[in-house]
């Protein structure tokens, strides 16, 4: 008997130490906000989750012909993933989505909830819609995406459609990764804006109409996916989250219904958060249709500079993928230093395993992958490129040796390390293509 009540008051003493721990663990977590719905105060948590990437299997790219909007986009799963600034080298924004929830039932990412399906709204542009449909066919997202040809800002134009007839709760959750690194911002939300910056750049996400709530907070622990996913509504109203895998979220004065289902966002950037507000401010002033018929019409006007497609194309579904293929070739040059065309704007393998971060290897310029992409310009009709593309591996790239990186950054900066023979040999077989025969070119090639 003694023997059993001693290993009662062990399993009783065990049990109150481990509420003791849970309890104290609780504590560090953050509280619901009390009172009025203002937005202040700074996030608890600090730094958050280990920042990562999307994966690689895009759906989506676009960026504007201009090349004073230095932003590009890519679509995967529903949402908008990786987005580029200044350089096509430099991730700055991991990923931006939509909580749908009916405040007390249920809260659901449109990523993991819905029938997804993404479409080239313009077989001459690189105009992507996703329209995301609810599992349970109770709403749908309709999201058309361009970029601003004045401005480095991504414009969406949202619809929200309730299919029940009843209304819901639609917020926005934006993951900004800056600097190709997600793991030393710093955000500041208000209704008016939320705004991200580190020591090097800023981003800005406003919506028309305003939001109507906003709270920063660190990934995994006061985010407002982990507020939302918890309470189905928004608790937490965090006016500042610095330094740290930072995520914001608003809520949009969207539910749904009739009057309330449409909405222009405006992820702006800029060297820092005035600028990136300035950004966004201007592109939703000009309007997304205004947007959207600039950005068709650069694209318009570069696919009509080209070769007609080749005669052995004989349906249209052909055609059409041919010249999508070029588009998407040509949306892959950096905009500050010209010739220099990625690898492809995603990391196909690494990303999200922790493998590499900051990320690298594929959104490189490779000698060999900028051959490949200068001869099918050569092809299509685009010799300036061609030429751009040269010059890029010949005056910046190319190492005093005459030997050329593995990979380098598009300012020329080398990354990797080894040598390989075909990237080396291939700049020669493009300047015998092009037929440059000039003093200055031979140097090179000698």
């Amino acid at each position: 008997m003694r023997r059993v009540m001693l290993m009662i008051v062990t399993v009783l003493v065990a049990i109150s130490l481990e509420g003791e721990a849970v309890g104290a663990s609780r504590s560090h977590l953050p509280r619901p906000a009390t009172g009025p719905a203002a937005t202040s105060g700074v996030a608890p948590g600090a730094p958050g989750a280990k920042a990562d990437w999307a994966p690689a299997d895009k759906h989506g790219f676009g960026t504007s012909r201009t090349t004073a909007s230095k932003v590009w986009f890519t679509l995967e799963s529903g949402e908008l993933t990786e987005t580029y600034y200044p350089r096509l080298d430099t991730p700055s924004y991991r990923d931006l989505q939509f909580v749908v929830t009916d405040a007390h039932s249920f809260a659901e990412r449109e990523q993991d909830s819905t029938v997804q399906r993404t479409t080239l709204l313009d077989p001459r542009s690189l105009t992507y819609r996703q329209v995301n449909t609810d599992k349970q066919h109770r709403w749908r997202l309709t999201k058309t995406y361009v970029t601003d040809a004045h401005r480095s800002t991504v414009a969406i134009d949202v619809r929200f459609q309730s299919l029940t007839g009843r209304p819901y709760q639609l917020y926005v959750l934006a993951d900004p990764s800056l600097s190709n690194n997600g793991d030393d911002d710093s955000g500041n939300c208000s209704k008016s804006a939320l705004v991200a910056n580190d020591a090097q750049s800023a981003a800005a996400l406003i919506t028309r109409p305003a939001l109507v709530q906003a709270s920063c907070g660190f990934k995994g622990v006061s985010d407002g996916w982990s507020d939302l996913s918890a309470h189905k509504r928004m608790l937490w109203h965090y006016a500042s989250a610095p330094n740290g895998n930072v995520v914001e979220t608003g809520r949009t004065a969207l539910t749904g219904k009739r009057g309330h289902q449409r909405l222009t966002l405006a992820l702006g950037f800029g060297s820092t958060g005035s600028g990136a507000v300035s950004a966004a401010r201007g592109s939703l002033s000009d309007g997304f249709r205004a947007l959207a018929s600039r950005y068709a019409r650069g694209w318009h006007d570069y696919v009509s500079s080209l070769r007609a497609t080749p005669r052995s194309l004989t349906t249209g579904a052909q055609r059409r993928e041919y010249t999508v293929s070029a588009m998407v070739l040509a949306a892959s040059e950096d905009k500050t230093y010209r010739g220099a065309f990625v690898a492809s704007p995603t990391m196909p393998w690494a990303w999200g395993t922790g493998l590499e971060n900051p990320s690298g290897a594929y959104h490189l310029v490779w000698a060999r992958d900028l051959y490949e992409i200068a001869t099918a310009l050569i092809a299509d009709g685009d010799v300036a490129g061609a030429q751009r593309a040269l010059h890029f591996l010949l005056y910046r790239q190319q190492k005093p040796d005459g030997s050329f990186p593995q990979n380098s950054r598009v300012d020329g900066t080398p990354d990797g390390t080894n040598l390989q023979l075909d990237e080396v040999a291939d700049p020669i077989i493009l300047a015998h293509q092009l037929g440059d025969r000039d003093a200055a070119t031979w140097s090179h090639v000698k």
